[in-house]
Order: C-alpha cells, then structure tokens, then sequence
C-alpha cells in the first residue's frame, strides 16, 4: 500500500521544519526524529534502506495516510527529493499548528496566509511558489510505501 501524496502546505512544513533544525537522523537504524514546532514531543521516522518504504507515527501518516512532513523532510535530507535550501531561513520559524487551527484546518487558507505574511515582510513569495511547485512535481513521481503497520501519533504535553 502507497502514501497518498500530501497536501502543498506539508512540504513548507517540511522544509521549515529542516530550517528550524528540528530534525535529528540516526542513519545506523534508518530512523529520524522530528521535533513539533514547540517542542513538546517528537515524531518517528523509519525507513528501508533504498528510500522505497516508510513509516512515521505523526497525525497526517496515521489519520489521512498520506506522506506527512516528517517523511517529506527525511526524503529531502537523505536528497530523494531535491529543493532550493534557501527555502529553508525563508520558512523557518512558522507556528504551522496555531496557524492550521486558527483556520481550522483549513490548509489552503493556512498556505494563503503564510504567504501573504512571507510577502509582507518583504519575501520572494514568487520564488517559493516556484520551488514548492518543483517538490510537488517530484513527490507526484514517486511511489513510497508504508513500512510496517500504523503507528499512533504520540501525545503533547
């Protein structure tokens, strides 16, 4: 069984997540650890040795079964998915989880008003736009499966 393929504003999240050093690998095991934004807990990210097969216990992988922004960061740290690392000070430092709540999940408002605010501070949102576009267009080209059964998000605290 394949992830499905996330929706656009999981990759700014991944990206951010990899500008804000929130991502730790363990290559020994092919495991990653993924910080929340606050910090409160972490994800778990595994995955066979050629990139084919994954698995990771946050919400997007368990509830939706799509490719989440824990294993998009993974596969564009390990370069199976290739970016513009200048993406990553440009979307750094995003409360993306106040954001998605203050929209009510709504993602297509959360990317509208992360790029209104990126815009307004004086930042190539044009350029962005153009690089997401790039990742999405490798993400719809590959075929990632799940690793092993479903594993339950953990718990904020």
């Amino acid at each position: 069984m394949y992830w499905t393929n996330p929706h656009v504003s999981k990759i700014f999240e991944a990206i951010g997540a990899i500008g804000d050093n929130r991502i730790e690998i363990i290559e020994e095991v092919n495991q990653a650890k993924m910080y929340s934004p606050s910090r409160n807990k972490f994800y778990t990210v595994t995955w066979n040795d050629d990139l084919t097969k994954m698995m990771s216990n946050d919400n997007s992988a368990f509830f939706v079964g799509q490719l989440s922004y824990p294993m998009i960061s993974v596969l564009m740290l390990k370069n199976k998915i290739k970016y513009d690392h200048k993406l990553e000070s440009i979307l750094s430092n995003i409360k993306w989880k106040d954001i998605n709540k203050s929209f009510k999940n709504d993602f297509n408002k959360t990317v509208k008003f992360v790029l209104d605010d990126l815009k307004s501070q004086g930042k190539d949102t044009d350029f962005v736009i153009q690089e997401i576009n790039k990742v999405v267009e490798q993400i719809a080209k590959l075929r990632i499966e799940r690793l092993g059964k479903r594993i339950k998000p953990p718990k904020g605290y």
